[in-house]
């Protein structure tokens, strides 16, 4: 799939299969994570993060076993160069089949900042689960894309 069909069809996933990524596609966003490379030279860290090994979770997730968080050094155009870096990452897990959804409220950050050990002078804009998607939403899910008119965005 080309990196236009990608943009199109990517969806924001909250509901996953309950199934743990396969060692070989953590394999290929590992290796994926370490090239990727943004505008702004600000360098972005990716941190896996078994969600039950670190305790992690959010209310509006379901079935997922692993998170991504994204940490970035404070300092002009910051901001940029996380979104950037992790768009890139999102869109890659995408290709192998692999869901995921920007979280930066829904979930207990202080946990999710100790588990990714974000240091004094960097942030962590937001997390994502990885993970498979479910044949089917959860109720929760369907009434959350729903109330933010998540599926009616503007294609081209």
């Amino acid at each position: 799939m080309d990196m236009m069909e990608l943009i199109r069809t990517r969806k924001s996933v909250r509901t996953f299969d309950g199934k743990a990524i396969t060692e070989n596609d953590i394999k290929k966003l590992t290796e994926y994570i370490k090239t990727i490379t943004n505008p702004y030279n600000i360098p972005v860290e990716f941190v896996l993060l078994d969600a039950e090994t670190h305790g992690l979770s959010s209310p509006v997730i379901q079935g997922e076993h692993l998170y991504v968080a994204g940490k970035v050094p404070l300092k002009e155009y910051c901001a940029e160069a996380f979104g950037y870096s992790f768009e890139k990452l999102v869109l890659y897990a995408w290709s192998l089949g692999i869901g995921t959804t920007w979280i930066g409220g829904t979930m207990k950050r202080e946990l999710f900042e100790q588990e990714a050990e974000v240091n004094d002078g960097e942030n962590m804009p937001c997390v994502s689960p990885l993970g498979y998607p479910a044949k089917k939403r959860s109720i929760k899910e369907i009434g959350m894309r729903m109330a933010i008119s998540a599926d009616k965005r503007i294609e081209n």
